[in-house]
């Protein structure tokens, strides 16, 4: 029977996430991660930093569905994926898309800790929720930054496991490195499963991917969004949209005191970069660079 079968699937995760997911979550899993919402919001992130044509590994591709995007494209890209459903369902649905293609070439059954491929063969690698999965994540981003070209971009996000949020897979409130069997009684109390938070998470902390990223030949990109905005004023402060801040600009500037806008400017900038390394953020998201 062909694995690529909507009920199937349905059956499937209401299995393997019974007592940790709601049937809601489960809908919304399928529609995020199974279809296409995830993939389609990190879409312009990705190719931004992908050259035309270029390769990408997705590791822990899960579905298939990023890979699949990616290919749309144009982005040479295989993923990597160690769950034996996870990977049939996303080589059976290449398979009814693209009969042609070799799917086991594409979605590659394997280990995050032990890459079957050589160094320097990606200039894209992205790892989409992934780290908090795998036993040891310093290893993982190793692997990640060996097949790496030089020059190329790696992708992370992850949850951060050293802050106070709503833990992402039980959708519960949850304190920072929460001792895994006090954690363990506490989702029995509220009729949870503890079994896939001792089997198949390993804590994350936004720090710790941090300084590994730095210790493994990548270097951190700030992220754009967060910046360009405010490094753009700094060129060319007319061209801000607020017309308040315009206004004050024009004030100062009459009083010739256009140095304190700047000062400000210049403030907010820092104080978005500083956020970036906040080790209490909720979730870790970013890029990095391989040196050349």
């Amino acid at each position: 029977m062909n694995i690529y079968d909507k009920d199937m699937l349905l059956r499937h995760l209401t299995a393997q996430y019974k007592n940790i997911f709601t049937d809601r979550q489960i809908l919304d899993h399928i529609e995020t991660y199974v279809m296409f919402g995830f993939a389609s919001q990190v879409m312009e992130w990705v190719t931004s930093k992908t050259p035309p044509g270029g390769t990408l590994l997705d590791i822990g591709s899960g579905f298939g569905s990023f890979v699949f995007k990616c290919r749309e494209c144009g982005i040479k890209s295989v993923g990597i994926e160690i769950e034996e459903y996870d990977l049939m369902f996303a080589r059976d649905r290449h398979r009814e898309e693209y009969p042609a293609e070799d799917a086991a070439k594409i979605y590659i059954h394997g280990d995050a800790l032990a890459l079957p491929f050589s160094n320097a063969t990606f200039d894209t690698v992205t790892m989409w929720n992934v780290l908090e999965h795998v036993r040891d994540a310093k290893r993982s981003i190793f692997e990640a930054a060996r097949v790496l070209k030089p020059g190329g971009h790696l992708f992370v996000i992850c949850p951060n496991y050293a802050a106070f949020r709503m833990e992402a897979h039980y959708n519960v409130p949850w304190i920072p490195m929460f001792h895994k069997k006090i954690a363990a009684l506490y989702l029995r109390v509220i009729g949870k499963d503890p079994s896939f938070l001792l089997r198949h998470i390993y804590y994350t902390s936004h720090f710790g991917v941090l300084r590994t990223i730095g210790r493994s030949g990548l270097e951190l990109q700030i992220d754009e969004a967060r910046t360009k905005h405010w490094e753009d004023l700094l060129v060319a402060p007319l061209t801000m949209r607020s017309e308040n801040r315009r206004n004050i600009y024009e004030m100062l500037s009459y009083i010739r005191c256009t140095w304190i806008f700047f000062l400000m400017i210049k403030f907010k900038l820092l104080w978005e970069k500083a956020k970036f390394f906040n080790p209490f953020t909720a979730s870790t998201v970013l890029c990095a660079k391989k040196r050349s």
